[in-house]
């Protein structure tokens, strides 16, 4: 009897050796998970495209575009630019996020991870959605503004639009 006890014991005060390790864990992989956030908000203020180069207006002149040719065009460039330029942040939060549910596999960790993911992927769905209408354009149309060096990286959005929605 004195041996079941004792044995007893020693489990219980494994268990709670686990509790408190399994606690330190998760409170470890949440402080990366926002860390992973974080990094990715840098990613996000790094690509901001404000500051980008202003596309020209006449950049597609000499194309029969129709309206809705070149608005397929502009927001395939402007969202891959975009995923390009955040994915390393993009990747390192989707670690961190992965982890974190995986390994707490709480209901709290849980709800938090998919409402942070619901925003901070949204510009990469953004992106695959914008390809999907892309790749239905022509071959010879993508295979002539895939030569357009200004569209191969990122561009301010707002003010490009403008620009190029005068000739249209």
């Amino acid at each position: 009897m004195k041996m079941r006890c004792m044995s007893f014991i020693a489990f219980m005060t494994l268990q709670a050796s686990a509790n408190v390790e399994d606690h330190a864990l998760n409170q470890k992989l949440l402080a990366a998970y926002h860390q992973g956030i974080a990094t990715y908000g840098k990613f996000v203020e790094k690509c901001d495209e404000k500051k980008a180069p202003i596309l020209p207006g006449n950049l597609f002149d000499g194309f029969k575009f129709t309206e809705q040719e070149m608005q397929t065009v502009f927001n395939y460039f402007r969202s891959k630019a975009y995923a390009k330029c955040t994915m390393k942040g993009l990747n390192n939060y989707l670690l961190h996020a992965t982890v974190l549910k995986v390994k707490t596999n709480t209901e709290h960790a849980t709800k938090m991870i998919a409402a942070s993911d619901e925003l901070v992927t949204y510009s990469y769905v953004s992106y695959v959605k914008d390809e999907m209408k892309y790749k239905a354009l022509s071959k010879i149309v993508r295979d002539k503004v895939e030569k357009l060096p200004e569209l191969q990286k990122l561009f301010n959005a707002m003010e490009s639009y403008e620009n190029l929605s005068k000739s249209y």
